[in-house]
Protein backbone atom coordinates (compact mmCIF):
# COMPACT_ATOMS: atom_id res chain seq x y z
CA UNK A 1 0.00 0.00 0.00
CA UNK A 2 1.17 3.51 -0.81
CA UNK A 3 0.53 6.36 1.59
CA UNK A 4 -0.24 9.80 0.16
CA UNK A 5 -0.60 12.52 2.72
CA UNK A 6 -2.69 15.58 1.85
CA UNK A 7 -1.22 18.20 -0.46
CA UNK A 8 -3.90 20.78 0.16
CA UNK A 9 -5.21 20.14 3.66
CA UNK A 10 -5.06 23.21 5.87
CA UNK A 11 -3.19 22.54 9.07
CA UNK A 12 -5.50 22.86 12.03
CA UNK A 13 -4.67 23.13 15.72
CA UNK A 14 -5.84 20.22 17.83
CA UNK A 15 -6.60 22.23 20.94
CA UNK A 16 -5.74 20.85 24.36
CA UNK A 17 -8.64 19.84 26.53
CA UNK A 18 -7.68 22.34 29.21
CA UNK A 19 -9.23 25.17 27.15
CA UNK A 20 -12.40 26.18 28.97
CA UNK A 21 -15.19 28.68 29.42
CA UNK A 22 -13.77 32.20 29.54
CA UNK A 23 -10.74 31.59 27.33
CA UNK A 24 -10.30 34.39 24.78
CA UNK A 25 -8.40 34.26 21.50
CA UNK A 26 -7.67 37.52 19.68
CA UNK A 27 -6.47 37.74 16.06
CA UNK A 28 -4.97 41.19 15.43
CA UNK A 29 -4.45 42.05 11.73
CA UNK A 30 -2.41 45.25 11.61
CA UNK A 31 0.34 44.80 9.03
CA UNK A 32 1.02 41.30 10.37
CA UNK A 33 -0.68 38.44 12.20
CA UNK A 34 -0.73 38.62 15.99
CA UNK A 35 -2.65 36.08 18.07
CA UNK A 36 -3.25 36.38 21.80
CA UNK A 37 -4.63 33.87 24.29
CA UNK A 38 -6.07 35.53 27.37
CA UNK A 39 -3.98 38.64 26.66
CA UNK A 40 -0.63 36.88 26.09
CA UNK A 41 0.80 36.61 22.58
CA UNK A 42 1.15 33.09 21.16
CA UNK A 43 2.44 31.67 17.89
CA UNK A 44 -0.10 32.76 15.25
CA UNK A 45 0.36 29.58 13.23
CA UNK A 46 -0.82 27.52 16.20
CA UNK A 47 -4.31 28.95 15.97
CA UNK A 48 -4.98 30.44 12.52
CA UNK A 49 -4.32 29.30 8.98
CA UNK A 50 -4.42 31.49 5.89
CA UNK A 51 -3.59 31.62 2.21
CA UNK A 52 -0.17 33.23 2.52
CA UNK A 53 -0.17 34.33 -1.13
CA UNK A 54 -3.43 36.22 -0.68
CA UNK A 55 -2.79 37.55 2.80
CA UNK A 56 -1.80 41.14 2.01
CA UNK A 57 -2.03 44.23 4.20
CA UNK A 58 -2.95 47.67 2.86
CA UNK A 59 -2.61 51.12 4.43
CA UNK A 60 -5.94 52.34 3.04
CA UNK A 61 -7.57 50.29 5.81
CA UNK A 62 -6.76 52.50 8.79
CA UNK A 63 -8.05 55.21 11.17
CA UNK A 64 -9.55 52.76 13.64
CA UNK A 65 -8.67 52.13 17.28
CA UNK A 66 -10.12 48.98 18.83
CA UNK A 67 -9.09 46.65 21.69
CA UNK A 68 -6.25 49.02 22.52
CA UNK A 69 -4.77 48.82 19.01
CA UNK A 70 -4.57 51.71 16.52
CA UNK A 71 -4.90 50.12 13.09
CA UNK A 72 -2.82 51.58 10.26
CA UNK A 73 -2.66 48.64 7.84
CA UNK A 74 -5.56 46.19 7.79
CA UNK A 75 -5.79 42.87 5.95
CA UNK A 76 -6.97 43.30 2.35
CA UNK A 77 -9.76 40.78 1.75
CA UNK A 78 -9.39 39.48 -1.81
CA UNK A 79 -11.11 36.62 -3.60
CA UNK A 80 -8.70 33.97 -2.32
CA UNK A 81 -8.13 35.47 1.14
CA UNK A 82 -9.20 33.28 4.05
CA UNK A 83 -8.58 33.54 7.79
CA UNK A 84 -9.45 30.20 9.41
CA UNK A 85 -9.25 28.76 12.91
CA UNK A 86 -10.54 25.77 14.89
CA UNK A 87 -12.30 26.39 18.19
CA UNK A 88 -12.77 23.44 20.53
CA UNK A 89 -15.65 25.00 22.39
CA UNK A 90 -18.84 26.86 21.55
CA UNK A 91 -17.94 30.53 21.25
CA UNK A 92 -18.97 34.11 20.66
CA UNK A 93 -17.14 35.59 17.64
CA UNK A 94 -16.50 39.33 17.23
CA UNK A 95 -15.33 40.57 13.82
CA UNK A 96 -14.06 44.10 13.16
CA UNK A 97 -14.13 45.28 9.55
CA UNK A 98 -12.92 48.57 8.03
CA UNK A 99 -15.60 51.06 6.96
CA UNK A 100 -13.63 51.72 3.73
CA UNK A 101 -15.90 51.34 0.71
CA UNK A 102 -19.20 49.49 0.66
CA UNK A 103 -17.94 45.92 0.44
CA UNK A 104 -18.88 43.01 2.67
CA UNK A 105 -17.25 40.00 4.31
CA UNK A 106 -18.47 36.48 5.00
CA UNK A 107 -18.37 34.42 8.18
CA UNK A 108 -18.57 30.67 7.59
CA UNK A 109 -19.83 31.33 4.07
CA UNK A 110 -22.66 33.67 5.09
CA UNK A 111 -22.45 37.33 4.12
CA UNK A 112 -22.58 39.71 7.08
CA UNK A 113 -25.15 42.49 6.72
CA UNK A 114 -23.47 45.88 7.18
CA UNK A 115 -26.76 47.33 8.40
CA UNK A 116 -26.59 45.13 11.53
CA UNK A 117 -23.04 46.12 12.47
CA UNK A 118 -22.15 48.23 15.50
CA UNK A 119 -20.61 51.50 14.24
CA UNK A 120 -19.84 53.21 17.56
CA UNK A 121 -16.09 52.92 16.88
CA UNK A 122 -14.69 55.29 14.23
CA UNK A 123 -13.51 53.53 11.08
CA UNK A 124 -14.96 50.15 12.11
CA UNK A 125 -17.93 47.88 11.50
CA UNK A 126 -18.27 45.48 14.44
CA UNK A 127 -20.18 42.19 14.10
CA UNK A 128 -20.98 39.82 16.97
CA UNK A 129 -22.05 36.23 16.25
CA UNK A 130 -23.35 34.24 19.24
CA UNK A 131 -23.41 30.48 19.85
CA UNK A 132 -20.89 29.49 17.18
CA UNK A 133 -20.47 25.68 17.46
CA UNK A 134 -17.07 24.17 18.19
CA UNK A 135 -15.15 23.39 15.03
CA UNK A 136 -13.51 25.21 12.14
CA UNK A 137 -14.64 28.74 11.26
CA UNK A 138 -13.46 31.19 8.62
CA UNK A 139 -13.72 34.79 7.46
CA UNK A 140 -13.59 35.42 3.70
CA UNK A 141 -14.41 38.18 1.25
CA UNK A 142 -18.02 38.91 0.38
CA UNK A 143 -18.79 41.51 -2.27
CA UNK A 144 -16.03 43.84 -3.45
CA UNK A 145 -12.79 44.61 -1.69
CA UNK A 146 -12.78 45.06 2.08
CA UNK A 147 -10.38 45.37 5.00
CA UNK A 148 -10.26 43.20 8.12
CA UNK A 149 -8.79 44.45 11.43
CA UNK A 150 -9.58 42.08 14.27
CA UNK A 151 -11.30 38.82 15.29
CA UNK A 152 -12.06 37.74 18.86
CA UNK A 153 -13.20 34.25 19.88
CA UNK A 154 -14.70 34.02 23.39
CA UNK A 155 -15.22 30.44 24.59
CA UNK A 156 -18.69 30.22 26.10
CA UNK A 157 -18.92 26.42 26.31
CA UNK A 158 -16.81 23.61 27.69
CA UNK A 159 -13.82 22.52 25.66
CA UNK A 160 -13.84 19.65 23.20
CA UNK A 161 -11.02 17.82 21.46
CA UNK A 162 -10.42 17.89 17.72
CA UNK A 163 -10.11 14.43 16.20
CA UNK A 164 -6.95 13.33 14.44
CA UNK A 165 -6.99 13.63 10.65
CA UNK A 166 -7.75 10.33 8.87
CA UNK A 167 -4.92 8.71 6.88
CA UNK A 168 -5.75 7.72 3.30
CA UNK A 169 -3.82 4.81 1.76
CA UNK A 170 -4.11 3.38 -1.74
CA UNK A 171 -2.65 0.59 -3.84
CA UNK A 172 -0.93 2.10 -6.89
CA UNK A 173 -1.39 -1.15 -8.82
CA UNK A 174 -5.18 -1.42 -8.47
CA UNK A 175 -6.54 1.91 -7.16
CA UNK A 176 -7.89 0.25 -4.00
CA UNK A 177 -8.35 2.80 -1.17
CA UNK A 178 -8.32 2.29 2.60
CA UNK A 179 -9.07 5.03 5.18
CA UNK A 180 -8.33 4.63 8.87
CA UNK A 181 -10.90 5.71 11.50
CA UNK A 182 -9.30 7.88 14.23
CA UNK A 183 -10.01 7.04 17.86
CA UNK A 184 -13.13 8.80 19.15
CA UNK A 185 -14.69 9.36 15.72
CA UNK A 186 -18.33 8.42 15.29
CA UNK A 187 -17.69 7.80 11.58
CA UNK A 188 -15.52 8.81 8.62
CA UNK A 189 -17.03 10.41 5.54
CA UNK A 190 -15.31 10.65 2.16
CA UNK A 191 -15.81 12.09 -1.34
CA UNK A 192 -14.32 11.24 -4.74
CA UNK A 193 -15.59 14.19 -6.79
CA UNK A 194 -13.28 16.90 -5.41
CA UNK A 195 -15.81 18.37 -2.97
CA UNK A 196 -15.11 18.61 0.77
CA UNK A 197 -16.82 16.02 3.02
CA UNK A 198 -18.60 17.12 6.19
CA UNK A 199 -20.95 16.01 8.93
CA UNK A 200 -23.71 15.26 6.41
CA UNK A 201 -21.71 15.45 3.18
CA UNK A 202 -20.07 12.48 1.47
CA UNK A 203 -20.26 8.71 1.74
CA UNK A 204 -19.83 6.95 5.09
CA UNK A 205 -16.65 4.86 4.95
CA UNK A 206 -17.22 1.21 5.79
CA UNK A 207 -14.68 -0.80 3.80
CA UNK A 208 -12.04 -0.66 1.08
CA UNK A 209 -13.20 0.76 -2.27
CA UNK A 210 -11.61 1.18 -5.72
CA UNK A 211 -11.31 4.36 -7.79
CA UNK A 212 -10.01 5.22 -11.25
CA UNK A 213 -6.65 6.81 -12.03
CA UNK A 214 -6.56 10.54 -11.28
CA UNK A 215 -9.28 10.48 -8.61
CA UNK A 216 -8.94 12.79 -5.61
CA UNK A 217 -10.18 11.16 -2.40
CA UNK A 218 -11.00 13.40 0.57
CA UNK A 219 -11.93 12.22 4.06
CA UNK A 220 -12.96 13.70 7.43
CA UNK A 221 -13.48 12.15 10.85
CA UNK A 222 -16.84 13.14 12.35
CA UNK A 223 -16.96 14.04 16.04
CA UNK A 224 -19.80 13.90 18.56
CA UNK A 225 -20.08 14.74 22.22
CA UNK A 226 -16.67 15.94 23.40
CA UNK A 227 -15.03 15.66 19.96
CA UNK A 228 -14.79 18.16 17.08
CA UNK A 229 -14.54 17.09 13.43
CA UNK A 230 -11.00 16.51 12.18
CA UNK A 231 -9.22 18.42 9.43
CA UNK A 232 -9.86 17.14 5.89
CA UNK A 233 -7.36 14.65 4.45
CA UNK A 234 -6.79 14.52 0.69
CA UNK A 235 -5.02 12.05 -1.61
CA UNK A 236 -4.61 11.93 -5.38
CA UNK A 237 -4.78 8.31 -6.57
CA UNK A 238 -2.31 7.64 -9.39
CA UNK A 239 -2.22 4.11 -10.83
CA UNK A 240 1.05 2.75 -12.19
CA UNK A 241 1.50 1.28 -15.66
CA UNK A 242 -0.88 3.45 -17.67
CA UNK A 243 -0.03 5.00 -21.05
CA UNK A 244 -0.07 8.77 -20.71
CA UNK A 245 -2.39 10.55 -23.15
CA UNK A 246 -0.91 12.84 -25.80
CA UNK A 247 -0.92 16.53 -24.79
CA UNK A 248 -2.72 19.32 -26.64
CA UNK A 249 -0.79 22.33 -27.98
CA UNK A 250 -2.55 25.69 -27.94
CA UNK A 251 -1.17 29.02 -29.18
CA UNK A 252 -1.99 32.72 -29.33
CA UNK A 253 0.21 35.51 -30.72
CA UNK A 254 3.30 33.31 -30.34
CA UNK A 255 2.47 32.24 -26.78
CA UNK A 256 2.30 28.46 -26.47
CA UNK A 257 0.46 26.47 -23.79
CA UNK A 258 0.70 22.69 -23.75
CA UNK A 259 -2.02 20.98 -21.76
CA UNK A 260 -1.65 17.50 -20.38
CA UNK A 261 -4.70 15.27 -20.66
CA UNK A 262 -3.50 12.90 -17.90
CA UNK A 263 -3.73 13.98 -14.26
CA UNK A 264 -0.38 13.98 -12.47
CA UNK A 265 1.72 14.08 -15.64
CA UNK A 266 4.24 16.71 -16.72
CA UNK A 267 5.08 18.22 -20.10
CA UNK A 268 8.27 18.37 -22.13
CA UNK A 269 8.67 20.34 -25.36
CA UNK A 270 11.34 20.73 -28.01
CA UNK A 271 11.98 22.81 -31.14
CA UNK A 272 14.27 20.19 -32.72
CA UNK A 273 13.23 16.87 -31.09
CA UNK A 274 16.74 16.64 -29.64
CA UNK A 275 16.76 19.12 -26.77
CA UNK A 276 13.76 18.85 -24.46
CA UNK A 277 12.65 21.40 -21.88
CA UNK A 278 9.97 21.45 -19.19
CA UNK A 279 6.75 22.78 -20.68
CA UNK A 280 4.37 22.79 -17.72
CA UNK A 281 4.03 26.55 -18.06
CA UNK A 282 3.18 28.73 -21.06
CA UNK A 283 6.05 30.25 -23.02
CA UNK A 284 6.31 32.84 -25.79
CA UNK A 285 8.28 32.35 -29.01
CA UNK A 286 9.76 35.37 -30.78
CA UNK A 287 10.35 33.50 -34.04
CA UNK A 288 8.21 31.02 -35.95
CA UNK A 289 8.98 27.37 -35.19
CA UNK A 290 7.54 23.87 -34.99
CA UNK A 291 6.85 22.91 -31.37
CA UNK A 292 7.02 19.22 -30.40
CA UNK A 293 5.52 18.02 -27.10
CA UNK A 294 5.09 14.88 -25.02
CA UNK A 295 3.58 14.05 -21.61
CA UNK A 296 5.17 11.77 -19.03
CA UNK A 297 4.55 10.41 -15.55
CA UNK A 298 6.57 8.22 -13.23
CA UNK A 299 5.91 4.48 -13.52
CA UNK A 300 3.90 5.00 -16.72
CA UNK A 301 4.47 4.94 -20.48
CA UNK A 302 5.30 8.33 -22.02
CA UNK A 303 2.77 9.67 -24.53
CA UNK A 304 3.31 9.93 -28.25
CA UNK A 305 4.96 13.12 -29.53
CA UNK A 306 2.62 15.75 -31.00
CA UNK A 307 3.57 18.89 -32.92
CA UNK A 308 2.20 22.25 -34.04
CA UNK A 309 3.49 25.02 -36.27
CA UNK A 310 3.66 28.32 -34.38
CA UNK A 311 3.71 31.34 -36.70
CA UNK A 312 5.10 34.52 -35.17
CA UNK A 313 5.17 37.96 -36.71
CA UNK A 314 8.70 39.31 -36.74
CA UNK A 315 9.37 42.15 -34.32
CA UNK A 316 9.08 45.58 -35.97
CA UNK A 317 12.43 47.22 -36.67
CA UNK A 318 13.65 50.78 -36.10
CA UNK A 319 10.95 51.69 -33.59
CA UNK A 320 10.89 54.03 -30.64
CA UNK A 321 10.14 52.09 -27.44
CA UNK A 322 8.01 53.56 -24.68
CA UNK A 323 8.07 51.86 -21.26
CA UNK A 324 5.33 51.98 -18.64
CA UNK A 325 6.25 50.89 -15.11
CA UNK A 326 5.83 52.09 -11.55
CA UNK A 327 8.80 54.33 -10.79
CA UNK A 328 12.05 55.77 -12.12
CA UNK A 329 15.21 57.26 -10.57
CA UNK A 330 15.46 61.01 -10.05
CA UNK A 331 17.33 61.42 -13.34
CA UNK A 332 14.38 60.14 -15.33
CA UNK A 333 13.90 60.77 -19.00
CA UNK A 334 10.42 59.33 -19.32
CA UNK A 335 7.85 58.08 -16.79
CA UNK A 336 8.37 60.16 -13.67
CA UNK A 337 5.93 58.70 -11.20
CA UNK A 338 2.66 56.92 -10.69
CA UNK A 339 0.16 59.37 -9.23
CA UNK A 340 -2.87 57.21 -8.45
CA UNK A 341 -4.70 56.93 -11.78
CA UNK A 342 -2.20 58.67 -14.07
CA UNK A 343 1.43 58.30 -15.08
CA UNK A 344 2.70 61.52 -16.60
CA UNK A 345 5.25 61.61 -19.41
CA UNK A 346 8.44 63.64 -19.01
CA UNK A 347 11.21 65.02 -21.22
CA UNK A 348 11.50 63.54 -24.69
CA UNK A 349 8.34 61.48 -24.23
CA UNK A 350 5.93 64.17 -23.11
CA UNK A 351 2.44 63.52 -24.40
CA UNK A 352 2.20 59.83 -23.49
CA UNK A 353 0.00 58.84 -20.58
CA UNK A 354 -1.15 55.62 -18.94
CA UNK A 355 -4.43 55.89 -17.07
CA UNK A 356 -7.23 53.80 -15.62
CA UNK A 357 -10.55 54.50 -17.29
CA UNK A 358 -14.09 53.63 -16.33
CA UNK A 359 -13.55 53.53 -12.57
CA UNK A 360 -12.12 56.50 -10.69
CA UNK A 361 -11.84 54.54 -7.44
CA UNK A 362 -9.15 52.28 -8.88
CA UNK A 363 -5.43 52.96 -8.85
CA UNK A 364 -2.07 51.23 -9.03
CA UNK A 365 0.56 50.36 -6.47
CA UNK A 366 4.14 49.09 -6.71
CA UNK A 367 4.71 45.35 -7.00
CA UNK A 368 7.73 43.12 -7.63
CA UNK A 369 10.27 43.77 -10.38
CA UNK A 370 10.44 41.83 -13.64
CA UNK A 371 13.16 41.72 -16.26
CA UNK A 372 12.42 43.55 -19.51
CA UNK A 373 15.05 42.43 -22.04
CA UNK A 374 16.92 45.18 -23.86
CA UNK A 375 15.65 48.09 -21.81
CA UNK A 376 17.98 51.03 -22.40
CA UNK A 377 17.14 54.64 -21.69
CA UNK A 378 19.74 57.43 -21.69
CA UNK A 379 20.36 58.89 -18.28
CA UNK A 380 18.66 56.08 -16.39
CA UNK A 381 20.08 53.21 -14.41
CA UNK A 382 18.36 50.00 -13.35
CA UNK A 383 19.02 46.99 -11.15
CA UNK A 384 20.22 44.95 -14.11
CA UNK A 385 17.41 45.19 -16.63
CA UNK A 386 14.54 44.78 -14.16
CA UNK A 387 11.88 47.39 -13.49
CA UNK A 388 9.10 47.68 -10.92
CA UNK A 389 5.71 46.39 -12.05
CA UNK A 390 2.37 48.11 -11.66
CA UNK A 391 -0.03 46.17 -9.44
CA UNK A 392 -3.30 46.45 -11.31
CA UNK A 393 -6.67 47.06 -9.71
CA UNK A 394 -9.22 44.64 -11.11
CA UNK A 395 -12.38 45.93 -12.69
CA UNK A 396 -11.07 48.85 -14.75
CA UNK A 397 -9.60 49.32 -18.19
CA UNK A 398 -6.05 50.56 -18.80
CA UNK A 399 -5.62 53.19 -21.49
CA UNK A 400 -2.34 54.32 -23.05
CA UNK A 401 -2.78 57.76 -24.58
CA UNK A 402 -0.31 58.18 -27.43
CA UNK A 403 1.45 61.44 -28.18
CA UNK A 404 0.08 63.50 -31.07
CA UNK A 405 1.08 62.13 -34.45
CA UNK A 406 2.52 58.90 -33.05
CA UNK A 407 1.46 55.45 -34.23
CA UNK A 408 1.86 52.16 -32.30
CA UNK A 409 2.81 48.92 -34.04
CA UNK A 410 3.24 46.54 -31.07
CA UNK A 411 2.29 46.22 -27.40
CA UNK A 412 4.29 43.81 -25.21
CA UNK A 413 3.14 43.02 -21.67
CA UNK A 414 5.53 41.52 -19.10
CA UNK A 415 3.28 40.22 -16.32
CA UNK A 416 2.80 37.89 -13.40
CA UNK A 417 -0.27 36.72 -11.49
CA UNK A 418 -0.46 38.05 -7.95
CA UNK A 419 -1.67 34.74 -6.57
CA UNK A 420 -1.07 31.03 -6.30
CA UNK A 421 0.10 28.94 -9.26
CA UNK A 422 -2.84 27.65 -11.25
CA UNK A 423 -5.05 30.68 -10.69
CA UNK A 424 -6.79 31.77 -13.90
CA UNK A 425 -5.99 35.29 -15.08
CA UNK A 426 -5.09 37.01 -18.31
CA UNK A 427 -5.43 39.91 -20.72
CA UNK A 428 -9.02 39.61 -21.92
CA UNK A 429 -9.09 42.66 -24.19
CA UNK A 430 -6.36 44.47 -26.09
CA UNK A 431 -7.36 47.50 -28.17
CA UNK A 432 -10.89 46.27 -28.69
CA UNK A 433 -10.02 42.66 -29.51
CA UNK A 434 -11.24 40.01 -27.04
CA UNK A 435 -9.06 37.00 -26.19
CA UNK A 436 -9.82 33.76 -24.38
CA UNK A 437 -7.23 34.15 -21.63
CA UNK A 438 -8.41 30.92 -19.96
CA UNK A 439 -7.30 28.91 -23.01
CA UNK A 440 -3.73 30.23 -22.82
CA UNK A 441 -3.29 30.91 -19.06
CA UNK A 442 -0.59 33.04 -17.51
CA UNK A 443 2.64 31.21 -16.61
CA UNK A 444 4.19 33.32 -13.85
CA UNK A 445 2.84 33.49 -10.30
CA UNK A 446 3.92 35.31 -7.14
CA UNK A 447 4.08 32.08 -5.08
CA UNK A 448 6.60 30.31 -7.34
CA UNK A 449 10.24 30.11 -6.31
CA UNK A 450 13.37 29.02 -8.17
CA UNK A 451 16.95 28.21 -7.20
CA UNK A 452 19.50 30.88 -8.07
CA UNK A 453 23.25 30.33 -7.82
CA UNK A 454 25.01 32.49 -5.26
CA UNK A 455 28.14 33.79 -7.08
CA UNK A 456 31.55 32.82 -5.70
CA UNK A 457 30.09 30.85 -2.79
CA UNK A 458 30.69 27.26 -1.72
CA UNK A 459 29.21 25.31 1.17
CA UNK A 460 31.15 23.31 3.78
CA UNK A 461 31.50 20.45 1.30
CA UNK A 462 32.80 22.69 -1.47
CA UNK A 463 29.54 22.56 -3.43
CA UNK A 464 27.88 25.56 -5.13
CA UNK A 465 25.33 27.40 -2.99
CA UNK A 466 21.85 28.20 -4.26
CA UNK A 467 19.18 30.40 -2.75
CA UNK A 468 15.42 30.48 -3.24
CA UNK A 469 14.23 33.62 -5.03
CA UNK A 470 10.89 34.80 -6.35
CA UNK A 471 10.34 33.34 -9.77
CA UNK A 472 8.83 36.30 -11.61
CA UNK A 473 11.99 38.40 -11.98
CA UNK A 474 13.58 36.20 -14.60
CA UNK A 475 10.47 34.37 -15.81
CA UNK A 476 7.77 36.96 -16.42
CA UNK A 477 4.83 35.99 -18.60
CA UNK A 478 5.39 37.68 -21.99
CA UNK A 479 2.45 38.53 -24.27
CA UNK A 480 2.87 40.21 -27.67
CA UNK A 481 0.08 42.07 -29.50
CA UNK A 482 0.74 43.48 -32.97
CA UNK A 483 -1.07 46.73 -33.77
CA UNK A 484 -2.00 48.15 -37.17
CA UNK A 485 -0.27 51.55 -36.84
CA UNK A 486 -2.73 52.52 -34.12
CA UNK A 487 -3.20 56.23 -33.38
CA UNK A 488 -4.66 58.07 -30.38
CA UNK A 489 -4.83 55.32 -27.74
CA UNK A 490 -4.37 51.65 -26.84
CA UNK A 491 -6.55 49.84 -24.32
CA UNK A 492 -6.02 46.59 -22.42
CA UNK A 493 -8.09 44.92 -19.71
CA UNK A 494 -7.48 41.95 -17.45
CA UNK A 495 -9.85 39.43 -15.90
CA UNK A 496 -9.42 36.86 -13.17
CA UNK A 497 -6.82 37.12 -10.41
CA UNK A 498 -4.93 40.39 -9.99
CA UNK A 499 -2.06 41.02 -12.44
CA UNK A 500 1.16 43.00 -12.09
CA UNK A 501 2.77 44.26 -15.30
CA UNK A 502 5.19 46.38 -17.27
CA UNK A 503 4.00 47.59 -20.70
CA UNK A 504 6.28 48.29 -23.65
CA UNK A 505 4.95 50.04 -26.76
CA UNK A 506 6.75 50.09 -30.12
CA UNK A 507 6.14 53.44 -31.81
CA UNK A 508 6.67 53.71 -35.57
CA UNK A 509 9.35 56.01 -37.02
CA UNK A 510 10.02 56.91 -40.63
CA UNK A 511 12.36 53.88 -40.81
CA UNK A 512 10.05 51.34 -39.19
CA UNK A 513 9.34 48.11 -41.04
CA UNK A 514 6.76 45.60 -39.86
CA UNK A 515 5.93 42.17 -41.19
CA UNK A 516 2.33 41.52 -40.26
CA UNK A 517 1.72 38.32 -42.16
CA UNK A 518 -2.05 38.64 -42.51
CA UNK A 519 -2.04 42.05 -44.17
CA UNK A 520 1.10 41.39 -46.21
CA UNK A 521 -0.43 38.30 -47.79
CA UNK A 522 -3.46 40.29 -48.92
CA UNK A 523 -1.60 43.03 -50.82
CA UNK A 524 1.96 41.85 -51.42
CA UNK A 525 1.54 39.74 -54.53
CA UNK A 526 4.52 38.52 -56.50
CA UNK A 527 4.14 41.39 -58.96
CA UNK A 528 4.30 43.92 -56.14
CA UNK A 529 7.61 42.65 -54.71
CA UNK A 530 9.69 44.85 -56.97
CA UNK A 531 10.71 47.75 -54.76
CA UNK A 532 7.62 49.81 -55.63
CA UNK A 533 5.37 51.22 -52.89
CA UNK A 534 1.67 50.28 -52.58
CA UNK A 535 -1.11 51.41 -50.28
CA UNK A 536 -3.17 48.94 -48.24
CA UNK A 537 -5.66 48.64 -51.09
CA UNK A 538 -2.89 47.21 -53.26
CA UNK A 539 -2.59 50.34 -55.42
CA UNK A 540 0.82 51.56 -56.54
CA UNK A 541 1.60 55.03 -55.15
CA UNK A 542 3.96 57.69 -56.46
CA UNK A 543 7.00 59.18 -54.79
CA UNK A 544 6.01 61.53 -52.01
CA UNK A 545 3.22 59.27 -50.72
CA UNK A 546 2.78 59.54 -46.94
CA UNK A 547 1.08 56.96 -44.72
CA UNK A 548 0.92 53.19 -44.18
CA UNK A 549 2.27 51.36 -47.22
CA UNK A 550 3.52 48.00 -48.52
CA UNK A 551 6.97 47.63 -50.07
CA UNK A 552 8.51 44.27 -50.99
CA UNK A 553 5.82 42.44 -49.06
CA UNK A 554 6.38 44.37 -45.83
CA UNK A 555 4.25 47.06 -44.23
CA UNK A 556 5.86 50.34 -43.21
CA UNK A 557 4.98 53.91 -42.33
CA UNK A 558 6.05 56.49 -44.91
CA UNK A 559 6.30 60.02 -43.52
Amino acid sequence: MKKIFTLMTLLMLSMATWAAVGDIYEIVLNGSNVVKLNGSEIDATEFITWNSEKHNFNSKFKDCTYAGVTFTKGLKMEGATKVEWTAVAESRVTIVQSTWGTSTIKFNGEELDRATANTDTDGALIYTVENVPAGTSSVTRGSGESGLFYIRIDYTGEAKTQLETPVIEFDAATGAVIINTPSGASEVRYTTDGTNPGTEVGEVYTDMFTVEDGTTVKAIAIGEGNFVNSAIASALVLIDGITVKAPVIKQLNGTVYIKSETIGSSIEYSLDQQNWKNGDRAFTLLESATVYARALRANSTTSEVVSAQVNVNKAPTNTEKIYFFYENPDNYKMWGYCNENVIEGQGDYYGYELSISGNTTKNWSAADAVIVPGISIDGMTFAGDSVTTLKLSNGAQNTIQLADGKKAVRLTLYSYVNGAAGAVAGWQEVNGVTYDYAEIPMCCFSDLRRDELVPDTLDANGQPVYKKVKDMAGNADVRVYDLDFVEDKITFTNKGVQLCFVAVVDIATDKTVVDHTGISELVATAAQKNGAVYNLAGQKVAAGYRGVAIRDGKKLLVK
